[in-house]
């Protein structure tokens, strides 16, 4: 009795592989692009784990950019759908009170006590001696490592002035006008 269940059973799933074998075929299918389910199955769970191995990286660095976003009063968009065509979906995007931003962080590292940093951070090595729009926007990257670098110097020697610097020259541009 389980011999000829145990056959019928073979039978039946060699039939369904025939018939799906048929239908691939018919359909066009490249036998050279398929690959064998325990390939497919390792190459899944492969993807899971680098996942799951490199999320601590991902919010890292995520932290990072949003800590350049509240620096200069950066917001995400939607991308238009040119632009997702390699997979992003969002970009940052400078607001009104950007420039005023960056100007305070140029004054603050120019002629404040962030000049004790200035060198150290790369902010020297920038293309107008100065961080500006232009430079924020195509090295988005660059600025996030900068100031990822900047916070963790002043958090090495407690220099947590560094805001309350920053807002009370942003708030002097303010009231006057720049």
């Amino acid at each position: 009795m389980k011999k000829k269940l145990y056959e019928k059973i073979l039978v039946s799933i060699s039939a369904v592989i025939v018939v799906i074998v048929i239908l691939m075929g018919l359909a066009g299918v490249d036998w050279k692009q398929v690959q064998n389910p325990w390939s497919q199955f390792t190459t899944a769970v492969n993807r899971k784990i680098d996942k799951f191995m490199h999320m601590e990286e991902k919010w890292i660095s995520n932290d990072q950019k949003r800590a350049v976003m509240e620096e200069f009063e950066l917001a995400y968009v939607a991308c238009e759908k040119e632009e997702q065509k390699d997979g992003t979906l969002i970009k940052m995007v400078a607001t009104e009170e950007t420039q005023r931003k960056i100007d305070a962080f140029n004054e603050y590292m120019q002629n404040g006590s962030g000049k004790q940093y200035a060198k150290c951070i790369g902010y020297t090595e920038l293309p107008e001696g100065k961080l500006t729009m232009d430079f924020l926007m195509e090295n988005q990257e660059k600025v996030v490592e900068m100031i990822d670098i900047w916070q963790e110097k002043r958090n090495m020697e407690s220099d947590m002035d560094a805001e309350i610097e920053i807002y009370m020259i942003y708030k002097e541009l303010l009231e006057n006008g720049q």
